[in-house]
């Protein structure tokens, strides 16, 4: 209640007159908000795909030559950068993530896996082609650094640390449940994952990315023509046994 607040940093949300009421020793200076989206539902909070900036119209729209720079993302409660989870007719593709700041993010850095459902044979997960993720750090989130099933791609120069730390762990944990989820991949630092050879994870350049402290391995990668070059990994596997 508002009447309690006598700390500084407390608050007290005044939902009717939508006003947030703040305690300060002195003028505040250098405030900064945060919102959830009308359409955020509580029951899907660990959905991984609702990013804090989301490329795409979800079950609809694709997008492409769409440049996405210089932002930072902060203790988003779920993904930070992310494909909705489905698109309509083709993936993304054309696009540039470029110098972007990720901080402790609930789920994944960057999330770039989408199901396009009305392909008919070819429906099918996608992770967009023709994507240049150069320079973006991303600190801090719990189930994957940076997960795509990109193809035609490169990933240079990122930074990629403290994925799944055991003191960091939220509510949904590495992101897997205690029953019937798989979690052997979570964790990872940079994956790239295949559901049809075709169509996922081929023909990416991986080059001068550095990855720090995670779960579960540096680079998971699957898929073909990959290569991977003058990459630094360090401390992986510091939460998993298994790596």
């Amino acid at each position: 209640h508002r009447n309690t607040l006598d700390q500084a940093g407390e608050w007290h949300y005044d939902a009717t007159a939508r006003r947030v009421y703040l305690v300060s020793s002195g003028a505040p200076s250098g405030v900064e908000g945060a919102v959830i989206p009308d359409w955020y539902d509580a029951e899907r909070s660990h959905d991984s795909f609702s990013g804090g900036v989301m490329i795409g119209n979800d079950l609809a729209a694709h997008v492409h030559h769409v440049v996405v720079e210089n932002l930072r993302i902060s203790n988003w409660f779920s993904s930070g950068i992310s494909y909705p989870i489905n698109l309509e007719s083709d993936e993304n593709y054309d696009l540039v993530l470029r110098c972007n700041t990720i901080l402790n993010p609930e789920s994944t850095g960057i999330r770039l896996q989408t199901w396009v459902w009305n392909l008919g044979d070819d429906s099918n997960w996608y992770g967009g082609r023709n994507l240049t993720i150069e320079g973006n750090v991303i600190d801090g989130p719990n189930h994957f650094g940076l997960s795509a099933n990109s193809r035609e791609s490169v990933f240079i120069n990122n930074v990629i640390r403290n994925v799944g730390l055991a003191q960091n762990l939220n509510r949904s944990g590495l992101g897997c449940d205690f029953e019937g989820a798989n979690c052997t991949e979570n964790g990872d630092g940079l994956r790239l994952v295949v559901s049809r050879g075709d169509l996922n994870s081929y023909n990416i350049l991986l080059r001068h990315n550095r990855i720090e402290r995670t779960a579960y391995c540096g680079f998971d990668v699957f898929g073909s023509n990959l290569q991977i070059e003058q990459n630094l990994v360090l401390e992986a596997c510091i939460t998993k046994g298994d790596c």
